[in-house]
């Protein structure tokens, strides 16, 4: 009896800090795209598709800039999304003022339906290269199901980064789904039990 309770004890070990929900993807969702020009007076932007089902890898929206033609990719991933400045074809800097709403984001489970508790709590980080200035997280709004970009004053350019280089920022999203860590004490406590357990197993075989 004592051997079953010791086995239980270390499975649950084995599943103390792990989530059900962490294995949610957004890889199969349909999400939407919309941009707010903020600038009248800057070329209009729009996304090339309203909607379209996340995939991986490759981007899933580009952001045109007419007339000069897509000017940004949007790749999101299982909880992350990356921006990339795709189109100097005129200068090796460039400037915008726009507003990117990316809506209806939901996370599937492994069997395809959506969990209905999957939603956006925060903003993990904000991961930009050197070629990115004027982004921060506080250019970033979000609801449980959606996220804002505010683009108004940023600026993007190929000079400081490497040959073949674009500027780009990633965007990782904290999510319902991400690992609940225990606390220390609740491990120590777990410990402690464990110990208590073998001890009293080897006095029973003296």
């Amino acid at each position: 009896m004592l051997s079953k309770t010791l086995k239980s004890c270390a499975m649950a070990a084995i599943l103390i800090g792990m989530s059900s929900g962490a294995q949610a993807t957004l890889i199969g969702d349909q999400v939407f795209c919309n941009v707010t020009d903020l600038n009248p007076n800057d070329p209009a932007h729009s996304c090339n598709l309203v909607n379209t089902v996340v995939v991986s890898p490759g981007a899933e929206f580009e952001i045109v800039a007419a007339p000069f033609g897509n000017a940004f990719s949007v790749d999101l991933d299982e909880e992350t999304i990356t921006i990339q400045h795709i189109n100097f074809n005129f200068s090796a800097s460039a400037q915008t003022a726009f507003e990117l709403t990316l809506s209806s984001l939901h996370w599937l489970l492994p069997t395809g339906a959506i969990d209905i508790d999957g939603e956006i709590l925060g903003i993990q980080s904000l991961v930009t290269n050197a070629g990115v200035n004027g982004i921060s997280v506080g250019d970033i709004a979000f609801d449980a199901h959606s996220i804002t970009i505010n683009f108004e004053g940023s600026s993007f350019s190929t000079n400081p980064l490497p040959t073949g280089v674009r500027p780009e920022f990633v965007i990782d999203l904290r999510t319902t789904h991400d690992p609940v860590v225990s606390e220390p004490g609740s491990l120590a406590l777990f410990g402690l039990g464990l110990a208590g357990l073998g001890y009293m197993r080897r006095r029973r075989s003296i």
